[in-house]
């Protein structure tokens, strides 16, 4: 039974990490295309558009996918249901709320209340974010058995879906922005991703047959566990994307429009974990801790090992050779996007090896500390970011985005010592990885620099 359940965990990883790098390759590939077709400032202001409605879908979420990936009720169709149920009436509310956001945009620009320079100050932003919002009224119909074949880590056929709604989606992107460069090009694309994997949620994964329903019982144990999802998803949105919310109000939408490149390239690295963690960790953590808590540790000392050697000297390598991949890349209205990357990755560097301690400790029902965390960063962030603008510039500013990953470390690591989950060797071996990978990176670039 154990050798099943590691050779399914082998095949669900080996999914998300052949998905994840082709997913990264084609948005990579679409980026190089659309940053010669579109100007910079367009990549700025949907940037702000992105980060406004995650922040919507974020300080509002219940936690319905964890929810099914965790409970013991988790396959029962009256559980099933009721949430889905309450997420095709949160993707409305959510519409509803973006379209309010963005009549009070509207009026504010109207009246002078916001400076025409900066990015809130773009007129095409709030019909931008009407138009876009709509996906999530589309992904509030997505089938529950999305998350139901994350609870058995059966990622195959949700991953040809992904793939296929990205590349779709590009397509309508190009051969607008191709025809008519034109910033809806991006809108329309977000749309038509999110019908593809709404279709291909329904019609190619199995599972429960959605329809309305509500279950008291179901609710009472939802909102029980959403509760700590709903402030750790709030505050957790505030912490790792509300740099760009502040910077909306800070830079022009040119150099918000680089600063998302660089964001997009140095975020790599974090987003595979995350995408690991995520669909594989999570849910085995879980079953683990519903079955066999005992081997919970162990289990995160694991799978934190295999991350590490993954990720972690990519990562260094990265730091140390920004520059040339952005020059080499892209044209010289890009070229700050660089050292940009460089000081961003020291944040990804520290989510690199938070987040499957965030979610070992979710598994064991305990979100409260991923909350807390991320409430200590975002204070972090929106007390300094404005003051190190207004004193030391953009530079001395994105420094300090790259450092705020480090304000979460000493919660995570009590919280881990507490239920006796925590391993220093590991938290050291990541770092040591992190530091050989600079090092190498470092030599490379000093031989790139002389050929």
């Amino acid at each position: 039974m154990e050798n099943t359940h590691k050779k399914r965990i082998f095949k669900a990883g080996s999914w998300v990490v052949i998905g994840h790098l082709l997913s990264q390759l084609i948005r990579l590939g679409g980026n190089l295309l659309l940053t010669r077709l579109l100007a910079p400032e367009m990549f700025g202001v949907m940037a702000i558009v992105q980060v406004m409605l995650m922040g919507v879908q974020m300080m509002s979420d219940l936690g319905l996918g964890q929810s099914i990936i965790q409970s013991k009720k988790g396959g029962e169709v009256g559980f099933i249901n009721t949430a889905w149920t309450l997420q095709v009436i949160r993707g409305w509310l959510l519409w509803l709320i973006i379209c309010l956001l963005a009549a009070l945009l509207w009026g504010a620009n109207a009246s002078g209340y916001i400076n025409s320079n900066q990015v809130y100050g773009h007129p095409l932003l709030p019909w931008l974010m009407v138009t876009v919002g709509i996906s999530s009224v589309i992904s509030g119909f997505n089938s529950t058995a999305i998350y139901q074949v994350n609870r058995n880590l059966m990622l195959g056929r949700l991953t040809v879906i992904n793939l296929t709604a990205q590349i779709v989606a590009l397509f309508f992107i190009v051969i607008i922005a191709w025809r008519y460069e034109t910033i809806w090009a991006l809108a329309i694309g977000s749309l038509v991703a999110s019908f593809i994997d709404m279709l291909g949620s329904h019609k190619f994964l199995p599972g429960i047959k959605n329809k309305l329903h509500c279950d008291k019982a179901a609710l009472s144990e939802l909102f029980h566990f959403g509760k700590w999802i709903f402030l750790s998803s709030a505050i957790g949105f505030v912490a790792n994307q509300g740099d760009r919310l502040i910077l909306g109000g800070l830079l022009t939408a040119e150099m918000l429009g680089i600063y998302s490149i660089a964001f997009m390239l140095s975020n790599l690295p974090v987003t595979i974990v995350s995408q690991l963690s995520h669909k594989v960790l999570f849910p085995n953590f879980s079953r683990i801790n519903r079955e066999f808590p005992k081997q919970l540790k162990s289990s995160l000392t694991r799978s934190k090992l295999w991350l590490s050697i993954i990720v972690m000297p990519v990562t260094g390598v990265l730091m140390s050779c920004t520059q040339f991949i952005v020059d080499f890349m892209y044209d010289e209205r890009y070229i700050a996007a660089g050292w940009m990357m460089s000081l961003l990755l020291l944040r990804v560097a520290a989510g690199c090896m938070l987040i499957p301690n965030a979610l070992v400790l979710m598994a064991k029902g305990l979100p409260q500390y991923s909350t807390i965390s991320a409430a200590l960063k975002a204070i972090f962030l929106f007390i300094a970011l404005p003051l190190v603008f207004n004193q030391f510039g953009v530079e001395k500013m994105v420094m300090t985005i790259g450092l705020s990953g480090l304000v979460n470390i000493p919660v995570m690591w009590f919280a881990l010592k507490k239920h006796k989950l925590f391993s220093f060797k590991i938290e050291i071996f990541s770092i040591m990885l992190l530091v050989i990978g600079f090092i190498v990176g470092s030599y490379l670039s000093k031989i790139w620099s002389y050929t």
